[in-house]
């Protein structure tokens, strides 16, 4: 097809025009299911609840597809005990309607990026089990897309349909997900970053819109909404967010532990333990250091010793998630540790938030950001917390002093609402388990594919976060002309830290908005039949 396809949801008046008109023009004249219109339009009876995937060729639309998991469904009328008929299942059944392509458009690339879309929007959503009525002309079709028939046939003798099903685990689901078209993220770039990471367009819209002052009522109302937003996700008391970085609100816990007076323990095991002990180390801060196995989660009763030896610490300091190696340390383990030691428990939880389950009930000051698995624009540091502040101490400078922030709501000094606007916007919605399950799946899929290629994937299975996978390459390779050469294409890994060029490494981290389009472009030319450089000297 000559021009330009888009594949997307349906979100504006001249598209739902169009796709009444191609409903009309499908199941009034084609298909004889209702009768022809004046207008040449006919509205689905569903229409306010439907999600449309419509494929444009120049801004006409050739193809669409509705779903929709609210029962009752389309078929419930249609059939009786509907649920007997289906496989049992502990998620959410979606029903599909209204597939239709233009005769002239019908091609599998029109129908692979129909049910690509579907299957990338329903790995989201949760679906685990879609139906659908398929008509009697295109049975051949339905069961090469991996449907399997149930029941009696529905409908009237002219518009004869065959109710049928397809279990989301199924391998033909899983060929959907690699038929997705690219996602929207405003990036013509696939980003496999720790940060930056790709944003979803309307987190931009939200950022683009006008600012309004960090004095207004307003401001304040936004401000408590995404606390309350990140309070929920996390299980935290309380957050006060600063314009800055995640080094900064590192510096704001240890700003508070120099008030405690009590000495404690910094664990290390990669290169974010050892900033951790730079950061302890400025702020003056009385402390020893266990430093752990770089790739290697800590062992608990190692802590535990270390502890033991120690004079009555007051706090344990680490890094949740090293994000130099991918390894997940063991918050729940380092809780009842604690716990048992009469501890306040700190994390650094940057690169974990949002990407795995964060459960800070019982930690006593946290460290996150706007950005990487959140989904915002970089610019907010966030520290989240429990206890009732002392009142401000000047001993601490303003900007770090957490209790100043908390007695003036939150807004001491000038906020940017575009910043907090983006993150409120990425917050939306947002829902973790299924993001977790999507990064579990993306995360198994690249290293089932890397591994079946002889690539090396340091760190024990168990102890790794889904979300970044650490690449080593042989002595002959090297793993900056890998990351440069995959620049060229439009992929972006992460590969200039020290600590990765020292390790030979790249790092593909699915903290953003990526789609498996984006997955099988990597996987493409990381494993495709050709190399994608020639092995040479570092």
């Amino acid at each position: 097809m000559n021009g330009t396809i888009v594949c997307k949801i349906a979100d504006s008046r001249e598209e739902f025009e169009q796709i009444h008109r191609l409903n009309h023009d499908t199941f009034a004249k084609e298909i004889p299911q209702h009768h022809p219109s004046l207008d040449g339009r006919l509205i689905d009876k569903f229409h306010s609840q439907n999600i449309y995937f419509i494929c444009l060729l120049d801004g006409e639309l050739i193809g669409m597809m509705a779903a929709r998991d609210q029962r009752p469904f389309s078929l419930d009328a249609k059939l009786s005990e509907l649920d007997s008929y289906l496989p049992a299942t502990s998620g959410k059944i979606c029903e599909i309607r209204l597939l239709s392509i233009r005769p002239e458009y019908r091609a599998k690339v029109v129908i692979g990026h129909l049910f690509g879309q579907l299957a990338e929007f329903g790995l989201e959503q949760g679906w685990t089990l879609l139906v659908i009525s398929g008509t009697v002309r295109q049975l051949k079709l339905y069961r090469n897309v991996g449907f399997i028939p149930f029941g009696p046939l529905v409908g009237s003798e002219d518009a004869l349909y065959q109710p049928m099903y397809l279990n989301a685990n199924n391998e033909a689901y899983h060929r959907f997900l690699r038929l997705a078209p690219k996602c929207n993220n405003n990036s013509d770039r696939a980003i496999f970053l720790p940060g930056p990471v790709g944003i979803r367009q309307k987190v931009y819209e939200a950022l683009a819109q006008p600012a309004i002052s960090h004095r207004s009522k307003e401001f304040h109302a936004l401000r408590q909404e995404t606390v309350d937003l990140l309070c929920r996700l996390t299980r935290a008391g309380k957050a006060e967010m600063f314009v800055g970085t995640g080094t900064l609100a590192n510096d704001v816990v240890a700003a508070q532990l120099s008030l405690l007076d009590r000495s404690g323990l910094v664990l290390s095991n990669g290169e974010f333990g050892e900033r951790l002990i730079d950061h302890a180390t400025r702020a003056r801060l009385e402390f020893q250091i266990l430093r752990g196995t770089p790739g290697t989660a800590f062992s608990l009763n190692a802590v535990r010793r270390k502890l033991k030896e120690m004079n009555s610490p007051g706090w344990l300091w680490f890094a949740h998630c090293e994000t130099s190696t991918g390894i997940l340390n063991d918050m729940v383990g380092l809780k009842t540790l604690a716990a048992e030691f009469n501890l306040k428990l700190c994390a650094d939880c940057i690169s974990s938030i949002g990407m795995t389950t964060v459960d800070l009930s019982n930690v006593y000051l946290t460290s996150g950001v706007s950005g990487k698995a959140l989904g915002g624009l970089p610019g907010l540091a966030l520290v989240f917390y429990h206890h009732q502040l002392k009142t401000e101490n000047v001993k601490i400078p303003r900007y770090l002093d957490l209790a100043l922030y908390a007695k003036q709501s939150g807004v001491p000094f000038t906020g940017s609402s575009n910043l907090l606007m983006a993150l409120r916007t990425a917050l939306d919605g947002f829902d973790l388990e299924t993001r977790c399950k999507r990064i579990a799946y993306y995360s198994n899929w690249i290293r089932r594919e890397l591994h079946a290629c002889g690539y090396t994937l340091p760190g024990k299975a168990e102890e790794l976060i889904p979300g970044v996978i650490s690449v080593e390459f042989p002595p002959e390779q090297s793993s900056v002309a890998v990351a440069q050469q995959l620049e060229k294409k439009g992929i972006s890994v992460s590969f200039n830290s020290d600590y990765l060029r020292r390790a030979n490494r790249i790092q593909i981290c699915l903290m953003g908005s990526l789609s498996s389009y984006d997955i099988e472009q990597l996987l493409k030319y990381l494993c495709g039949n050709e190399p994608l450089i020639e092995a040479e000297q570092k």
